[in-house]
């Protein structure tokens, strides 16, 4: 036996707030539909001291859902409604045509979680892509290192901002 329910909306039992409206065309729409998510980047030159961990200070973002950003430290935190299972992504890259070792690490409530290293490359872009949990409050921000010899930058424009970060829920 097939049974078939025609809405074209679901309320809330509480307060008959409209929690999801069904389209003409059957794609179904969730009120306030933005899933927590966050895309940060830097938008200006930063200031890297060789052989030396760097917190990296995320000036501008494309977005935040439910996140918050802290333009004078690049720590993010977690709304009351973020918490849940994350696609993360960061990336950058430091500004040199000498080589040395470098690397990027995402921290959650500052221990490190994940790292990216290189060794004898210049130019070359270091990611970190993973599932992560994260609970409402909890902080995330990335630190940059490396040893070619004198100060370098890291930020910036070209053919894209090369010093980014972003994550989206997948699942509360």
């Amino acid at each position: 036996m097939t049974s078939i329910l025609k809405v074209s909306e679901i309320q809330d039992p509480t307060n008959s707030n409209t929690a999801l409206t069904i389209d003409s065309s059957g794609r179904p729409l969730i009120a306030n539909g933005k899933v927590p998510c966050f895309h940060v980047y830097r938008s200006t030159n930063q200031t890297i001291t060789t052989a030396t961990v760097t917190d990296v200070v995320y000036n501008a973002n494309h977005f935040l859902h439910d996140w918050t950003l802290n333009t004078s430290t690049g720590v993010l935190t977690a709304g009351s409604n973020a918490g849940g299972i994350y696609m993360l992504h960061t990336g950058g890259r430091i500004n040199t045509a000498s080589d040395g070792e470098a690397h990027i690490k995402l921290l959650l409530n500052s221990t490190s979680i994940q790292a990216a290293y290189q060794n004898n490359e210049y130019y070359d872009f270091m990611t970190i892509s993973m599932l992560y949990e994260i609970t409402a409050g909890d902080t995330l921000k990335t630190q940059i290192y490396h040893n070619t010899g004198t100060d370098r930058t890291v930020g910036n424009i070209d053919n894209g901002y090369h010093l980014h970060f972003f994550g989206h829920r997948i699942s509360a």
